[in-house]
């Protein structure tokens, strides 16, 4: 976590506390350059030292190229259990991989909430077969799904309608079409195969 962060999280380091949450920040870096950089910006919360790589790999945030972990936030609950994970790169939140989205919710049974792809900061679908938002219900099956083209609704290019939502039984609820961030109405026919 860069400078600027690190600042604003000591800044908003009373709403942690009273939210009776703890707050670390993890990287990397030694224990002495923590302890260098947390006394030089008089950090409120602790840094600790994931030298061996540890932490990083086992919450999948392990960078090989450059051997470091990867810029993300993750919130885990009192039970230990992961909650909330959100990848940025330069600020923003960004997709880790392909197949990877930036944004990850969890239900307290460990379940999947819901997940959201992004690029440079805006919601996109990472590929022509996933949409940029997904919704599940708490058995884990899909509920909903929302397709974006660099931050706007729109209809795949196959025509797939931009939301579309599920009932428990797995049967189609409803489907709403969306051109360029603007829905579709009744009388308008989805185009399909057009470019996006």
């Amino acid at each position: 976590v860069c400078q600027g962060e690190n600042k604003c999280l000591t800044d908003d380091f009373p709403k942690f506390q009273s939210a009776n949450s703890e707050l670390f920040g993890i990287s990397c870096d030694s224990f002495f350059s923590h302890k260098a950089w947390a006394d030089s910006l008089d950090l409120k919360h602790r840094l600790l030292s994931d030298f061996n790589r540890e932490v990083v790999k086992k919450y999948g945030l392990y960078f090989e190229p450059l051997n470091c972990g990867k810029r993300a936030t993750v919130i885990v609950d009192k039970n230990g259990k992961v909650a909330y994970v959100a990848w940025y790169k330069d600020g923003q939140l960004n997709n880790p991989g392909r197949n990877h989205p930036a944004y990850r919710r969890f239900r307290s049974n460990g379940k999947l909430k819901f997940e959201m792809y992004y690029t440079h900061g805006l919601l996109h679908d990472p590929g022509a077969t996933t949409p940029a938002v997904r919704g599940y219900f708490a058995d884990g099956s899909l509920h909903y799904e929302e397709r974006y083209w660099a931050g706007r609704r729109n209809d795949a290019k196959n025509g797939t309608a931009a939301i579309r939502k599920w009932r428990r039984d797995g049967t189609l609820r409803h489907e709403l079409h969306y051109l360029a961030g603007r829905r579709l109405g009744d009388g308008e026919v989805p185009l399909v195969n057009r470019t996006r």
